[in-house]
């Protein structure tokens, strides 16, 4: 788990997706390495290979913010504004110092068109001093949103 997450500081996701599989393949019952091939998944853009990942640490793990978290972007990446909101909305709230969760919650307000509340979360999360690997995407994304231009809501981000 340590060299896959080492790997995705290097945003090298292809060597973190090999790495975090054959933690979950060989611990079905690891929620993380699950819920954590599941985000590298979608950030590699294969919704289709990361809904059983991210739905079996669901299962497993229904209460963890960061499991929720990561099913939260995956909706959001499917198009389902709906279920991403609600389920970011819980990951934020307990994960309130964790920027990377706070853009996910931050898109999935913007796509809900709550611009505003999407501003202000968008804010807390560049405010933050931590380790934030999709910060360019988050200042592209207020920038749009303050300037009423149409935001590409960019990629995820990670849990």
């Amino acid at each position: 788990m340590v060299l896959a997450s080492q790997y995705v500081d290097q945003k090298d996701f292809a060597n973190a997706r090999d790495a975090y599989a054959i933690v979950a393949e060989s611990q079905p019952e690891n929620w993380l390495a699950k819920s954590s091939l599941g985000w590298v998944l979608i950030r590699l853009g294969n919704l289709a290979e990361a809904g059983g990942p991210v739905e079996s640490a669901l299962e497993l793990a229904p209460d963890r913010a960061q499991v929720v978290g990561t099913a939260g972007y995956y909706y959001l990446e499917q198009g389902d504004h709906e279920k991403a909101l609600e389920l970011l909305a819980r990951a934020a709230k307990a994960l309130q110092d964790n920027p990377d969760v706070q853009y996910q919650y931050g898109r999935a307000l913007s796509a809900a068109g709550r611009d505003a509340e999407a501003i202000d979360v968008l804010r807390m999360a560049l405010d933050s001093k931590g380790h934030f690997l999709d910060r360019a995407d988050a200042e592209k994304l207020i920038n749009k949103l303050q300037g009423g231009g149409s935001p590409d809501l960019g990629a995820g981000s990670r849990f």
